[in-house]
């Protein structure tokens, strides 16, 4: 994501909080899921704690060591609005994951 909203040394990210999960974790959900029988609606996943998209960006390229200005921009209209406000994360009803972003960006580091 970065690298497509990147201009030189800048990055230009929506101002959003987001819940990010592992893929890992997602497959290995949707093997449950499909092994099991059919059970209707499951509870939803997300990851195991709320982020706010800059931040991760930043901590992200200190991760990776590179350097550059992150600017957080809002998204006009009612999809911006649920984006800022965490209407798109989880609620405290849901399956979280385990593995946190910066133990996955500290993974992409090495």
């Amino acid at each position: 994501m970065t690298a497509r909203s990147s201009f030189g040394p800048v990055s230009i990210v929506p101002k959003m909080v987001s819940q990010p999960i592992a893929a890992r974790e997602v497959a290995e959900r949707l093997i449950d899921l499909a092994e099991r029988t059919p059970a209707g609606r499951v509870a939803d996943l997300g990851g195991p704690r709320e982020e706010r998209m800059a931040e991760m960006v930043r901590r992200y390229a200190r991760a990776i060591g590179t350097r550059g200005l992150v600017l957080e921009v809002p998204i006009p209209g009612a999809y911006g609005r649920a984006m800022r406000d965490g209407t798109l994360v989880t609620t405290t009803d849901a399956d979280h994951g385990l593995q946190t972003f910066d133990q996955w960006s500290a993974a992409q580091a090495r």
